[in-house]
């Protein structure tokens, strides 16, 4: 759900770029799509195969660093499109992430825990663009990243519990 809610925005986010001929606004968008699939794959396996658990406590400070410069730098072009190229990495990072962690859960039922990915993104879609809709509604496209910011924070309470489940398991089966 933490990542789920740019979807809102990524529609609306052009919004908050200077008038332009439509240009710049289709760069925005491309350069997202970019990031997502092309870039991300050797980042991603490079942070995984390094120290899961560490680059799954960072990424939502980086991801949350990345809402506050879009909030700061929403309004100017060439900043944007370098953020949004930022961003489509970090998302996809993390959705390889969540997939990965639900994976490693349920190894002997590969097809059932791909299954609990799916299921669990397409809520987090729901649910991430239902709560940057109500943000947009009340307090407008201009605070946006705010709701990010507080998903991410639910984000790192859930991670933080994770990984101590996770050692306590490890440590209950040695």
């Amino acid at each position: 759900m933490l990542i789920f809610d740019k979807y809102e925005r990524l529609s609306n986010i052009t919004a908050w770029l200077p008038p332009s001929d439509g240009t710049t606004k289709i760069l925005v968008k491309k350069s997202h799509l970019i990031a997502s699939t092309l870039i991300m794959s050797g980042v991603a396996g490079y942070l995984f195969s390094k120290n899961t658990i560490r680059t799954a406590l960072i990424f939502p400070f980086v991801f949350g660093f990345i809402y506050l410069m879009i909030d700061f730098f929403g309004c100017y072009s060439i900043p944007m499109i370098v953020l949004v190229l930022l961003w489509g990495i970090i998302t996809t990072i993390g959705l390889n992430f969540s997939q990965l962690w639900i994976t490693s859960i349920a190894t002997d039922a590969p097809q059932f825990s791909n299954g609990l990915f799916v299921s669990f993104s397409n809520l987090g879609i729901t649910l991430g663009t239902f709560i940057g809709g109500l943000f947009i509604t009340d307090l407008g496209l201009k605070q946006i990243a705010w709701s990010g910011i507080m998903l991410l924070g639910i984000g790192v309470i859930m991670i933080v519990w994770r990984v101590r489940c996770y050692d306590l398991k490890k440590s209950l089966i040695n």
